[in-house]
């Protein structure tokens, strides 16, 4: 399996755990805004209004992740897997300053202002998805064997 499928494989479960993570803290009023909010904001201009508008951002919002955990599955023999944890935190926190502050240079209307709480749970699905996506790279690499691959 080459580093490109590993990290969309890597991908699916983080992605799954920060959104269930992201439903849940909505659900006791601690976040404003989930990760699908975040994404229907961004290409609907509004909240999704229906099943298949919400579905549709949490497969874009999927990608994003994938996209992400790509780049990441393509630094590790670069940086290797010797503090693999603090190396997925950092990556994720770094991401997720980027992400905040896009909108905020660019003045999206809904996204600018986020509250504490927003911003405390969106930064907890980021780091859970890091976990996962670490732990996940971790055991694919040393069960899967990678090939086709091309490091210059």
């Amino acid at each position: 399996m080459c580093r490109f499928t590993k990290g969309i494989v890597a991908a699916i479960p983080g992605w799954f755990l920060m959104n269930s993570w992201s439903y849940y803290s909505k659900s006791i009023g601690f976040t404003e805004l989930r990760f699908a909010d975040w994404v229907s904001l961004i290409i609907y201009g509004n909240l999704a209004k229906n099943g298949a508008e919400l579905g549709f951002a949490l497969f874009l919002h999927l990608m994003f992740i994938s996209f992400l955990t790509v780049i990441f599955s393509y630094l590790i023999p670069f940086i290797n897997y010797s503090s693999v944890w603090l190396k997925a935190i950092l990556y994720a926190i770094i991401v997720g300053f980027f992400i905040y502050a896009i909108p905020t240079l660019l003045s999206f209307p809904h996204l600018t202002r986020t509250s504490l709480g927003t911003v405390a749970s969106n930064f907890t699905g980021a780091l859970i998805w890091a976990l996962t996506m670490a732990y996940t790279l971790l055991y694919l690499d040393k069960n899967i064997e990678t090939t086709n691959e091309f490091i210059p």
